[in-house]
């Protein structure tokens, strides 16, 4: 009998750590994921000519009008 629990422990352990496993890679994948947005968002402004950033930053700014210039 104590065989079949410690059995039942160890299986209650390997997919404990299989989903700890699984959960670490998400948060790491999550986190590259997001590093590269943030990096595109912020280097976009270089890669953009000027006329597409302007019409850009007055979408952005609902406020002003496009003709007010």
């Amino acid at each position: 009998m104590a065989e079949k629990g410690e059995s039942r422990s160890n299986r209650a352990l390997k997919e404990a750590t299989g989903l700890i496993a699984v959960l670490a890679w998400t948060l790491l994948l999550g986190a590259a994921i997001t590093t590269a947005r943030m990096i595109a968002i912020r280097y976009a402004a270089f890669l953009l000519p000027r006329r597409q950033r302007e019409a850009a930053e007055q979408a952005e700014s609902p406020g002003t009008s496009a003709t007010s210039a």
